[in-house]
Order: structure tokens, then C-alpha cells, then sequence
């Protein structure tokens, strides 16, 4: 990532991360971002408003909802937006010309999820009965599914199935069917999966809380762990660039992996405590918000990206002179791949006796 512009403070009534835990200890999501067209919308928490960014007019408050929060938002492609809201299940519809007007009101708690299901069906995810509702434009509405946990805090599709990840006592991924069955696809030691992805190849990624983890899940249903956290939970993830990236609560970190296991630090926001949503409209731009304080950032992933690998001493335990090196290396197109070496007699590089480092190699 090469630049990082931050587009707003979100106002001082919003509620921090450790208080709004501690209020509702399932609300895992104190701000949402959802880009539209050219804005970007953002969602708080204590009191639930919902707020509207654009390069011109900066930030702006389309509604307050009377809710706790803001739990859910999903775009609509006619420049509309829908907004879910907790502790009393409803959800509001915002016209492409700024007209407010409560959509549904469902008979759950927390409206976690909207998404669209692969017949173009509106879905929502709740809690605390883990069911996923059906929903009419008349604003009538119907329970499609429920899973076997609390709460459904994400849902995606990929290759044509609706999959919805949640938890609350243990962490998973359910598959569910056009006629409201659902399967168990992926289940973790995990307090809840909090955010799921799918790629072009069907792929999920799956991120974690307590321990924040990223887990991929391939078309058979097999699992594997590409990202561990040092410390703290990941509440969202996404896709971008061919790369999964998750909010971590670790350091105000955004984390990038891939499928092949590579995993790192894309970003390490000094001023905020904890990431808390991403999202993205494809052009290349991740929108994040954070916590303590809370800010909405910009960060652009078109840029030149660099970095650099000091591989472990190589010891050939005798004396003797290096006189070539070669590797093997998968380089993607527009990149280059450059390689320097030194060498001393010692096993301690940085001990004063080593050489100064080669010319680049490259092949």
C-alpha cells in the first residue's frame, strides 16, 4: 500500500470499541463504511446514524435512526442504499436522492448482514436466533434459513450458493440451499466468524474473533489457516487485488494473504486503536474505519508496492570462495526481482567482519 488518506473524523458521540463491547458484547462492529458510486457511506454507533462522505462536501449525516447502531449496509446499483440497524431489527432504505424511509422491521434483535442472494433476492443476517430473512421490496418478509449459532454477522455468494458465516459459542460457515437448508461447512475453536469473501474461483475467506484468524475454504469444503494474529480479533475481511484483507483490532492493523500463505501487515494505522470494517467498490481503493479515535481512511492499493526479504546466513562450514547464485522464483508481470549477497567469516552478519553488500542480480 502506498498512500493512506484519511477523509473524516467520525463525530465524538461515536462509541468506542471497549464501552460498545461492553454494552452489547456480540456487537462486533462499531462503524461500517460501504462505497457508493462516488460516495462513501459510514455507519456509528451510540447513537445510530448514518453518514455520508464525497470529495466535495466531506462528510455528511443523512439520518439518524433513533437505534443503538448501525450494524449493516449494502448499495444498491441504482445509487440507493439499505442500512441495518440494531437492537430492534430494523432497516432503512436511502434514495439515490437522499429520501430516508424505514424499509422492514424484523422480528430479530440485530440486522448483522444484507446481501443479495443468487437469484437477486434481498437477505438479511441477524441475531440473536441465527436466522437469515427473506425480504420483499413491499417490505414483507419471511425467515429463508437458520443456522446452529446465535448470530449470522456476514453472507456472500460464491458460484452460486448463499453461504452466511457467524457464531457467538463457536465460530462457522454454513452453505444454505434455495429452500432454506443449510449445511455445516466449516466449523472453528473460534468465539465467531466474523466476515467472509468469495473469490471468481469460489474460495472463501473467512475471518475470525477471539484469536483472529483468516481461514480459506475451497470448493470441496477443506480448510486452512493462511493468517494467525498476534494479538486480537479480525471483524471484517474482503477481497482486493487478489489478496484477502482483514481489520484487525491488533494495533490498528489491515492484514493482506493470499491462498498461496502469504500473509502481512498491508497497513498499521498510528493513530487509531483497532480497525474495524473495510470495504471496497473495485477501483482499486480500501475504506477502513477505526476506533479510539474513530476515522474513516482511504487507502489506495494502485501504487507501486516494494519490499524486501534478508534471507538466514548461509554457512558453508569451510573455507571458500561464493561464486554464483540462481533461483527459482514465480515473478508477476511488471515486477522485478533483485537479488544482493555478502558474505564474511563469522555466523553473526553484523558483527563488523562481513563484507558490504553486492551490486543487484537480476535475471
Amino acid at each position: 500500500v502506498t498512500r493512506v488518506e484519511v477523509l473524516d473524523r467520525l463525530p465524538p458521540d461515536v462509541l468506542r470499541l471497549d464501552e460498545l463491547l461492553e454494552l452489547a458484547e456480540h456487537l462486533h462492529r462499531p462503524q461500517l463504511v460501504a462505497p457508493a458510486g462516488d460516495a462513501v457511506y459510514y455507519g456509528t454507533a451510540s447513537p445510530g446514524r448514518l453518514y455520508r462522505w464525497t470529495e466535495a462536501e466531506g462528510a455528511k449525516l443523512v439520518h439518524d435512526t433513533g437505534e443503538f447502531a448501525v450494524l449493516s449496509l449494502l448499495p444498491g446499483e441504482d445509487g440507493s442504499l439499505l442500512a441495518g440497524t440494531g437492537p430492534n431489527g430494523r432497516i432503512f432504505r436511502v434514495s439515490a436522492e437522499g429520501k430516508v424511509e424505514e424499509a422492514s422491521k424484523l422480528p430479530a434483535s440485530y440486522v448483522w448482514a444484507l446481501a443479495r442472494a443468487p437469484d437477486g433476492a434481498l437477505v438479511a443476517g441477524t441475531g440473536p436466533r441465527g436466522e437469515v430473512y427473506r425480504l420483499e421490496d413491499s417490505g414483507e418478509f419471511s425467515v429463508m434459513a437458520a443456522i446452529s449459532q446465535p448470530h449470522v454477522f456476514a453472507l456472500t455468494v460464491a458460484a452460486g450458493k448463499l453461504y452466511a458465516a457467524g457464531g457467538d459459542d463457536e465460530g462457522g460457515v454454513y452453505r444454505i440451499s434455495d429452500d432454506g437448508s443449510t449445511v455445516d461447512l466449516f466449523g472453528t475453536d473460534e468465539e465467531s466468524c466474523t466476515g467472509i469473501a468469495a473469490d471468481e474461483q469460489g474460495r472463501l475467506f473467512v475471518s475470525t474473533a477471539s484469536d483472529g484468524k483468516v481461514f480459506l475454504i475451497d470448493q470441496d469444503g477443506n480448510a486452512s489457516e493462511l493468517y494467525e494474529s498476534e494479538d486480537g480479533d479480525l471483524l471484517d475481511i474482503l477481497l482486493a487485488d487478489g489478496r484477502a484483507y482483514a481489520a484487525s483490532t491488533d494495533d490498528a492493523r489491515i492484514v493482506a494473504a493470499d491462498a498461496d500463505k502469504r500473509a502481512g501487515v498491508a497497513h498499521k494505522d498510528e493513530l487509531a486503536g483497532q480497525v474495524v470494517c473495510l470495504a471496497t467498490a473495485g477501483d482499486g481503493m480500501i475504506y477502513a474505519g477505526t476506533a479510539n479515535p474513530g476515522r474513516l481512511i482511504r487507502l489506495d492499493l494502485r501504487g507501486e508496492v516494494s519490499g524486501h526479504y534478508d534471507s538466514a546466513v548461509l554457512d558453508a562450514e569451510r573455507f571458500g570462495r561464493w561464486a554464483r547464485i540462481s533461483w527459482d522464483a514465480e515473478v508477476p508481470e511488471d515486477a522485478s526481482l533483485e537479488v544482493l549477497t555478502r558474505s564474511g567469516n563469522s555466523e553473526v552478519a553484523e558483527d563488523g567482519s562481513w563484507g558490504a553488500w553486492s551490486p543487484a542480480y537480476s535475471e
